[in-house]
């Protein structure tokens, strides 16, 4: 069983309040002590996942952005960690090469990243597509080839 998604288009909010009957609607056949869980719950919040658009500029003057900040994308490949992992490696190396020129070191960071992170958040888009496939015979063929090129060629999944 699965818990109801809703579609459309909600609202990017960490506040946005939600209903507890459709909540508790969302999980009903599940594991009993789940179901008496969510009956003692008497508020909740929607969660909505969002990407946003890589920004045109990523630094001013001495500041700039750096992970979800920057580059907030869905979490079907769990990949905002490492990218922003990544993110930081590359601009303490930007900072380390330009230190008398932070504006510099700050514009050869985001020329450094830009390429590698849209082609993560294409990825991760694309994988988020194949999560939602409609057709259950299409979607189980998709899971299990995911599962097995990822036990038996992870290279290929790597790239």
């Amino acid at each position: 069983m699965r818990a109801a998604i809703r579609t459309g288009n909600p609202k990017a909010s960490w506040t946005q309040v939600g209903k507890v009957d459709e909540m508790r609607a969302a999980y009903a056949g599940w594991e009993p002590r789940l179901e008496r869980l969510l009956n003692a719950v008497t508020g909740c919040h929607l969660l909505s996942l969002h990407e946003h658009e890589l920004p045109a500029t990523w630094s001013r003057g001495r500041v700039t952005l750096l992970g979800d900040a920057c580059h907030a994308m869905l979490p079907h490949a769990g990949q905002g960690a490492g990218v922003s992992i990544e993110d930081a490696v590359v601009l303490a190396d930007a900072l380390a090469r330009h230190p008398a020129d932070v504006p510099a070191a700050l514009a050869a960071y985001s020329e450094a990243r830009r390429e590698r992170v849209a082609r993560v958040m294409t990825t991760v888009r694309e994988l988020g597509a194949q999560y939602r496939i409609a057709n259950p015979v299409r979607r189980a063929a998709f899971h299990t080839v995911l599962g097995l090129l990822t036990r038996l060629r992870p290279d290929l999944i790597q790239r």
